[in-house]
């Protein structure tokens, strides 16, 4: 590939995975380890295959092989073998692993109904007890001021 073609990409890519320059921490509630499957639909009906490696109440991190860009809202299925999940969300960030050909998303979750949002309180309080962190009031909602 030609290099200034190849920086063109870079930049490209950049702009998709970085809207507004370097990330801010903002999250407000704890993440957790949770290793399961994954996928993402697009609304153009693309399916892509992706495992979560971390889940709070209100987003989780995802891995694909497939960038998709910040801002674009996905249907996303879970499973964790004994329980799955169906939601929307929204992905709020992107990074690449250093070449490595994955792109990690951190997703906003959105308009989670009653059942939905059991699942994920069951999920979060199982990784507390295994972590030995079980407390009920880090899984209530904060409320910003």
């Amino acid at each position: 590939m030609h290099w200034s073609l190849r920086n063109q990409r870079l930049h490209e890519l950049n702009m998709i995975m970085i809207p507004n320059g370097p990330l801010e921490e903002k999250r407000a509630d704890q993440r957790f380890s949770f290793f399961a499957d994954a996928e993402v639909t697009l609304y153009d009906g693309t399916s892509v295959p992706t495992q979560l490696a971390e889940l709070s109440s209100r987003g989780c991190y995802i891995g694909t092989l497939l960038p998709i860009p910040v801002g674009t809202d996905i249907h996303l299925h879970i499973s964790d073998g004994i329980r799955t999940c169906e939601l929307q969300g929204k992905v709020v960030y992107l990074h690449s692993s250093s070449g490595l050909g994955i792109f990690g998303m951190g997703v906003q979750l959105e308009n989670m109904a009653a059942q939905q949002r059991s699942v994920i309180d069951a999920w979060l309080r199982s990784r507390c007890q295994t972590d030995g962190r079980a407390s009920q009031s880090r899984l209530e909602p904060r409320h910003n001021k």
